[in-house]
């Protein structure tokens, strides 16, 4: 059995119930400059858009000593710059903050299609991630659950469970 010492905090905790599906587009790259953007495609699906939150990264690595900061969102050819409406350190040691922000309402027209995040920082590393949940009468019973903050987990020992988005789960995997 393998011992597991956790310290770190949740942040945030949502919870959303209902006949719900779940849509997503992200991207990802590495040194690229401020004002690059990062396209995807929101899927299209059937339904009507609940909520819809937008995750972005002020770097990837230690060296890159991130801070919180702005995004730009595009989005039917025209741009939004975001602040966040909260933020955690995904890994305190390293400084890499992640940023949050509701964007419901920038989706609700139509929430499908071309999306993008403009890189506004000058870390070298740059992420972002966008979640939308639908609800659909024909889906089956859900509740999806928005846990936000961080976990650093080192040797030592440890027996409790960790719940993860309803799922019970033991530590050591």
């Amino acid at each position: 059995m393998l011992g597991i010492l956790a310290a770190g905090a949740l942040s945030q905790a949502r919870a959303l119930s209902g006949n719900l599906g779940l849509a997503f587009a992200g991207g990802a790259a590495c040194n690229r400059g401020a004002g690059w953007v990062s396209w995807d495609t929101i899927p299209v699906f059937s339904g009507t858009l609940r909520a819809a939150y937008l995750y972005w990264t002020s770097g990837l690595w230690a060296q890159e000593a991130g801070r919180p900061g702005p995004v730009g969102f595009v989005k039917d050819s025209e741009e939004d710059t975001l602040y966040p409406d909260t933020f955690y350190l995904a890994s305190p040691a390293d400084s890499v903050f992640v940023m949050v922000k509701e964007v419901t309402g920038l989706l609700s027209s139509e929430p499908w299609g071309e999306v993008g995040c403009r890189k506004l920082g000058s870390e070298p590393g740059f992420a972002w991630a966008l979640v939308l949940v639908y609800e659909n009468a024909s889906l089956p019973r859900a509740q999806v659950r928005f846990l936000e903050g961080s976990l650093a987990l080192k040797d030592g020992s440890w027996s409790a469970e960790v719940n993860l988005g309803g799922v019970s789960a033991n530590p050591w995997g």
